[in-house]
């Protein structure tokens, strides 16, 4: 089963939620304690009165707040995106809340996407005491220099290896982050430390702070903050700083896609059909043909005239396109709105007749082309336009067996295209928002 088999009638609904992580064990439901996530998920089976699965974009720590940590579910409720913190609120604790909804597609998932995070660290630094401000602030009797805690911070910014800053029970393979920026406010005896990131490790900002706190007190200078960076050695930044200074302000989602996506038909291709695994006869003959339609042209060509040749094409109907004769391919030949190529029309109609033995001998064209992945999507994690191949030892094998089974226009440099487009191979860039949405959506699961 795969995730695109979910019935039509889902609803996916994107929730912002604000709480006072005070009296929960974090986000994330647990076994035997109370959590956000649990409370939130029984509320919303309870008021939907149907089964209800929560998906969190950030698992914050027990203590921690939150202003604006997101969280997915699926539901067949009728009520509008953006009323459920009216239908919920109600029904809530005081210290959790909706502040805002909206439905988004089936495909958003809040962590596999590219995310801004935002979390700030309040710090009180005074001689004495504030009761009232003990569950929303760390405590600081000594004086804390914030500039020297600037020059400590700014050796956190860029993308870099975090292993240092995070606890040693992180489970991440990866511990490479991009901190955008650290900024340190002081206002009276409040010391704000606002962190700004693509993503944080299990007590990261915690322990930042804690460093950044050992700089202001002046127990260690500023260059040290970059020396245990340097270690690369989970937990060796010391201290975790208390989990009650620390909140998520907000968690954004850019849309930043692949650099190819720049006119209005070509944002809509990639955003809704470029890298989505295709299963359809149909659709896998259109897109054959839309490939080697493309060859020597732009793809923005072929998009603007996709409409027409849908029209000339009897909407990629194999087995109507297979009994075009001469007369049909003059006339095709006569029509300006599409590719007016002899060769590649000629290719049409070969490719049709080719198309259907396969069928014939496969039961379906989608069987014998997913049969080279096994029916699995490849996924590729490209950082740069640079490394994503034109072709390669794949598109190569595909190619050889098209030619043999009388194909045309089908080289190894369109095959490679024609895996892309219909999903065999995931080459959206790893910035780009589709590549962790398609992952998660597509991928075989239990």
């Amino acid at each position: 089963m795969t995730r695109s088999d979910k019935p039509t009638t889902l609803r996916r609904i994107k929730l912002t939620v604000a709480y006072d992580g005070t009296n929960y064990s974090g986000f994330q439901r647990q076994k035997d304690a109370v959590t956000v996530e649990q409370v939130l998920q029984e509320t919303l089976c309870r008021v939907l009165k149907e089964p209800v699965e929560l998906i969190g974009a950030s698992r914050t720590d027990a203590g921690v707040h939150a202003k604006g940590n997101v969280c997915v579910f699926d539901t067949r409720s009728t009520i509008p995106g953006d009323k459920f913190p009216y239908v919920l609120n109600p029904e809530l604790p005081k210290d959790i809340g909706i502040m805002k909804s909206e439905e988004v597609s089936k495909e958003f998932h809040p962590r596999y996407r590219r995310t801004l995070k935002t979390y700030e660290y309040r710090i009180y630094n005074a001689k004495v005491k504030d009761p009232l401000k003990r569950l929303y602030a760390a405590y600081c009797y000594h004086d804390l220099d914030p500039e020297l805690m600037r020059q400590g911070a700014a050796y956190l910014v860029g993308r870099q290896d975090f292993a240092s800053y995070c606890s040693v029970k992180t489970t991440k393979e990866s511990t490479v982050r991009t901190v955008y920026s650290i900024d340190i406010e002081k206002n009276q005896d409040e010391i704000l430390i606002r962190v700004k990131g693509d993503g944080f490790l299990y007590h990261m900002v915690r322990l930042i702070a804690g460093v950044l706190m050992r700089v202001g007190m002046k127990n260690i200078p500023p260059e040290e903050v970059k020396k245990i960076l340097e270690e690369r050695t989970k937990g060796f930044a010391k201290p975790v700083a208390p989990a009650a200074g620390l909140t998520l302000v907000s968690i954004e989602y850019p849309e930043d896609r692949c650099p190819w996506a720049k006119s209005e038909r070509s944002i809509a291709y990639h955003d809704k059909e470029w890298g989505i695994p295709v299963h359809d006869d149909r659709k896998l003959f259109e897109m054959l043909i839309l490939e080697g339609q493309q060859a020597g042209l732009s793809w923005d060509t072929i998009l603007m005239k996709r409409g027409a040749m849908r029209e000339a094409f009897a909407d990629f109907d194999y087995e109507k396109v297979a009994e075009y004769d001469e007369t049909k391919i003059v006339e095709l030949m006569e029509n300006p709105d599409i590719i007016r190529n002899r060769r590649k029309l000629d290719a049409l109609v070969k490719n049709a007749r080719a198309f259907i033995k396969v069928r014939e001998e496969f039961g379906s064209f989608d069987r014998y082309i997913w049969q080279f992945t096994k029916g699995r999507q490849i996924l590729h994690r490209f950082e740069t336009p640079e490394e994503i191949p034109i072709s390669d030892e794949l598109s190569d094998v595909i190619s050889k067996d098209l030619k043999k089974r009388g194909f045309s226009f089908v080289g190894t440099v369109i095959v490679y295209s024609f895996m892309q487009s219909i999903g065999m191979v995931n080459d959206h860039l790893t910035s780009c928002f589709r590549h962790g949405e398609i992952r998660d959506y597509y991928e075989d699961y239990d």
